[in-house]
């Protein structure tokens, strides 16, 4: 009889065993499944070649006084190319040039920078205002599209450090392939000075200048200095 009870026991504790085991592998299946949350499809930019979608880089410069701030964009359709020399912190057109495009070149474009990653934002960005950051010696770039819901708006990153800014495509090879949508683009902006310029040390500007130029180099009082830094080869060290 003794042993009768210890068979109904193990029997008893195997089937709890069993039991157990069941439900363990049911819960870690459960949790191995795929979220059935939604997943947003990828963006196609090539299928906003025909709408009125428009995609947009701006590039500006250094932090400035209003009247020297400038900034250039460049705007992109189906039927048009625009570039724009931007004053100020208001953004006003101040200079502006018009091209002809076409959706087939607009289809070749939208497939070129969405390959390098417009539209692509950073996740868990410590810095996400462009407010303040890289103010000198630095140029910040902004991208954008409208007619677009799916693309994130106003992304921005920055030369000084590829750690700013929210933009996680390349933005050199972006920056390069809206460039060349504009035939003149060198041209129409050779005289934008994004940079900018540290000032030279008054006191000694002046004393170079005024004393040292006018007096050391004049050729009455040391010609032979004089001629000395016409030579080409040394004459750097008289013009600065």
């Amino acid at each position: 009889m003794k042993n009768l009870w210890i068979i109904v026991g193990v029997i008893i504790l195997l089937a709890f065993l069993v039991i157990f085991i069941i439900f363990l592998l049911r819960n870690i299946s459960i949790l191995s499944l795929p979220s059935q949350e939604p997943v947003a499809s990828p963006i196609t930019l090539e299928s906003y070649s025909l709408s009125n979608a428009t995609v947009t880089f701006t590039d500006t410069g250094s932090i400035k006084s209003n009247d020297l701030y400038r900034s250039v964009r460049i705007t992109i359709s189906k039927d048009i190319k625009r570039v724009e020399i931007l004053a100020g912190y208001n953004y006003t057109p101040i200079k502006s040039s018009v091209y002809e495009n076409t959706p087939e070149a607009y289809r070749a474009f939208l497939a070129s920078i969405q390959v390098a990653g417009f539209g692509k934002e950073k996740r868990n960005v410590k810095v996400t205002s462009p407010e303040g950051q890289c103010p000198l010696g630095h140029n910040r770039y902004f991208f954008s599209a409208t007619d677009i819901p799916e693309m994130p708006q106003n992304l921005w990153s920055s030369n000084c450090s590829v750690a700013m800014g929210t933009f996680d495509g390349n933005f050199s090879t972006i920056q390069s392939l809206f460039k060349a949508q504009i035939p003149d683009y060198n041209k129409f902006t050779a005289n934008v000075n994004f940079q900018y310029k540290k000032l030279r040390n008054t006191f000694l500007e002046a004393f170079f200048e005024s004393y040292f130029r006018s007096f050391l180099f004049n050729p009455v009082v040391f010609p032979g200095v004089f001629n000395l830094f016409l030579k080409p080869s040394v004459k750097i060290f008289c013009f600065y």
